[in-house]
């Protein structure tokens, strides 16, 4: 079944829209469109596992996300390095491929293959070999340092659930590359459920030349989605971006445009078939409205806000409140379900354990969740070591080598995940402590899956969960029945019927209520869950 996510209001109507989790293309105006507000509201109402970089000096954008650390894993395969120097030089590598491969032989760092320049220069005998090693040389001259001096971590620290930050802006635009791709790379390996935000994606995966991300993009884009890892490109300008990972994409979000040729590209990206918008309707879009286009749609959206209640966004959406005005209303976010996921009832205050327990809970497993990582990350430069070890000792033929873990000196862009595996294995069964390790792997439970909710008399669900503390629903009650005594306690009589129903969903979908098709029977017991103070 198709994963979808509550986008926000059709404008001009209060109809939701949702679209389906897919690799996905944000364009717009920086700083007209609020791009980046659409896609920390996808990201909180997805329920998946996500991770930003922040590349550019002066973004203030997911503030309120976790910071980590930078990733970066040394390579040195000659894609890899072409990559690099094609991204360094802003166009394509062309007959210097061939030396590039001569230099990345035997190469397992890029220090490594600044070395084999360095001595392939003074063999050489050819004027044009030496220039060339000479102008390979100079291009990782500016990179091999900079990694030398990167403050890095040895895993991607991202939060099961939620939305985790990389900041690189103090980084330059070379090193920047290396670790996006390295990361990039990591979770297409080792994640799944994971949401990859790639920011000014003209210039990380351009069309026309390759980059150290493009490649690893490019991957994704095809295989990702088999395990629920999605691209979310955000570019002001798709012309320069690379074709392949735009088609890759199932959801495009296009805001304001006013650049002629870049309304005619974005109408070009609409679904054919369907009736389109004008140019004078893309150039006139308000702050925080979109065309979201999947599938057969195109609707006009307002993007509802991570921070903004269903009231207040369908207000904006049909024109009777003004989106500056919005922003200044205090209102507590909406709670959309997470969908396809089944949803553990909520716990009132006043059930066996509190807030501040449960808050003791959370802590005591991050704090086991942050040991367990650095156990891994340990265990991991162990095994390598020992790789590197055994096949040293190999190659000198003073000990027997696992074959496992025998390291091939040809360059090996993408190294077998298989045999990796067999080695880990092979290693488990000759090193008891290994398999002790496996075996108590499983043992750190975190169980976090009763979420109290803190509403507000005053909001439409808040005054919903007074009814049930109150008794109102000890029989079943129509809609009907529930709108006009919600109106009777002082809601809006503007109120729509699909923002009601919505929230009256929300809590059926909670374990509260069940929809008995015309209306609303409380669930046994669902009473004593909601306290109120």
């Amino acid at each position: 079944m198709m994963r979808t996510v509550h986008l926000g209001f059709e404008v001009g109507s209060v109809a939701a829209v949702k679209v389906p989790i897919r690799h996905m293309a944000v364009t717009g105006q920086t700083q007209e469109s609020g791009k980046t507000t659409a896609l920390e509201a996808l990201i909180s109402r997805s329920g998946l596992t996500a991770i930003a970089f922040l590349t550019k000096r002066g973004e203030s954008s997911f503030a309120g996300a976790v910071r980590v650390p930078a990733y970066f894993h040394e390579r040195a395969d000659w894609q890899f390095v072409e990559s690099i120097l094609e991204s360094t030089m802003k166009q394509r590598m062309k007959f210097e491929r061939a030396w590039i491969v001569k230099a990345c032989k035997g190469a397992h760092t890029l220090a490594d293959v600044q070395r084999n320049i360095t001595e392939l220069q003074a063999r050489s005998k050819r004027s044009m070999d030496q220039d060339l090693y000479m102008l390979l040389g100079e291009y990782l001259t500016r990179v091999v340092p900079q990694i030398r001096a990167l403050r890095k971590s040895t895993y991607v620290g991202i939060v099961d659930g939620s939305l985790t930050v990389m900041d690189l802006v103090d980084y330059p635009d070379e090193l920047q590359m290396l670790v996006i791709s390295s990361t990039l790379e990591w979770i297409h390996k080792l994640a799944s459920n994971t949401i990859i935000v790639i920011p000014e994606a003209w210039k990380f995966i351009p069309q026309g030349r390759n980059t150290p991300v493009k490649i690893v993009a490019e991957k994704l884009a095809r295989e990702g989605a088999a395990l629920r890892n999605y691209l979310w490109v955000d570019s002001q300008d798709m012309a320069a971006v690379d074709k392949l990972i735009l088609r890759a994409c199932a959801v495009w979000l296009i805001g304001v445009q006013r650049e002629a040729n870049e309304i005619k590209r974005a109408l070009a990206n609409m679904p054919a078939g369907m009736k389109k918008p004008n140019a004078a309707e893309v150039a006139t879009l308000e702050l925080g409205q979109f065309f979201a286009c999947s599938g057969r749609e195109i609707r006009k959206t307002y993007v509802q806000p991570a921070w903004m209640n269903d009231t207040t966004a369908a207000d904006v959406a049909v024109g009777s409140l003004d989106v500056h005005q919005a922003a200044q209303i205090p209102t507590a976010p909406a709670v959309h379900p997470v969908p396809e996921q089944i949803t553990e009832p909520v716990a009132g205050i006043g059930e066996e354990e509190d807030e501040m327990e449960w808050k003791e809970k959370y802590e005591q497993s991050e704090r086991a969740r942050r040991n367990l990582e650095a156990e891994l990350a340990s265990l991991r430069k162990e095994f390598w070591a020992l790789r590197d070890k055994q096949a040293a000792a190999g190659a000198n033929g003073s000990a027997p080598v696992s074959p496992e873990l025998v390291v091939s000196s040809e360059p090996d862009p993408a190294p077998s995940e298989q045999r990796l595996v067999q080695a880990v294995l092979s290693e488990i069964r000759r090193n008891p402590v290994l398999i002790k390790l496996s075996q108590e792997f499983p043992v750190i439970e975190v169980k976090v899956n009763r979420t109290v909710m803190n509403l507000d008399d005053s909001s439409l669900k808040g005054k919903i969960a007074l009814l049930i503390h109150q008794g109102w629903f000890s029989t079943p009650r129509s809609f009907a029945d529930v709108k006009k005594e919600l109106i009777r306690r002082g809601i809006d009589s503007r109120t729509g019927n699909v923002i009601v129903g919505n929230a009256l969903k929300s809590f059926v979908e909670t374990g509260f209520f069940f929809s008995t098709g015309d209306g609303y029977e409380l669930q046994p017991g669902a009473d004593r869950r909601v306290a109120a103070q």
